[in-house]
């Protein structure tokens, strides 16, 4: 699964990547700025192909780099097809 880079979101203060597999969507971000209580953690939300979404923030789910988040992301796709 490749991940893009996007534009900073000013609006949620996070740094975002998007990417597709198996026509899942999956979004890994990190906020930016140093006083956010999550500065430097990672966070996922994956859409299912069928509309229902999973995130980090109803699983209780934070990640210390982005490579950990991307390869939970591409286990959870693989188990759930």
């Amino acid at each position: 699964m490749k991940m893009k880079l996007l534009e900073r979101n000013l609006w949620g203060d996070t740094d975002t990547w998007r990417g597709r597999k198996n026509n899942h969507k999956v979004e890994i971000e990190t906020p930016f700025r140093e006083t956010d209580e999550n500065f430097g953690k990672y966070s996922f939300r994956i859409q299912k192909p069928y509309g229902s979404i999973v995130n980090s923030y109803k699983e209780n789910l934070y990640f210390d780099s982005f490579n950990e988040c991307y390869d939970f992301c591409l286990k959870w796709i693989n188990e759930n097809k």
